[in-house]
């Protein structure tokens, strides 16, 4: 926790506090990947994942076969299968990223409603 972080905690309330403790300082990018599998979809994004992990293998089976097909036909029809799995696994990448985001805008978010919530009760006392 750096200086900044710190004054922010010796201003809040013991509650208020703990609160911001728990939210903790910024996460790196592993810590931001495994504290997306909580919350109400986690079983959505289980899923997600193993779809993602199933596209992957069959994109690398889809692309081998391609490059030992003998035949234009054939070449395109895995070509365009390992196309179409990678483009899968990108939007399904690209949504749990975006959700990655989304959960680092909230925390701040949080963040900011503690600190007013703090100011106010000062202020009014």
């Amino acid at each position: 926790m750096d200086a900044f972080e710190k004054k922010i905690a010796e201003a809040l309330e013991r509650d208020a506090a703990e609160q911001f403790e728990k939210m903790g300082a910024d996460q790196s990018l592993i810590g931001m990947m495994i504290g997306g599998f909580q919350g109400q979809l986690m079983w959505l994004k289980v899923i997600m994942s193993f779809i993602m992990l199933i596209g992957l293998v069959g994109a690398v089976f889809c692309t081998i076969r391609f490059f030992q097909a003998d035949e234009l036909r054939g070449m395109m029809s895995w070509g365009f299968g390992s196309f179409m799995l990678m483009f899968i696994v990108s939007f399904l990448k690209l949504f749990l990223w975006l959700e990655m985001e989304r959960n680092a805008v909230v925390r701040e978010v949080k963040r900011v409603e503690i600190q007013i919530a703090s100011m106010s009760n000062r202020m009014s006392a």
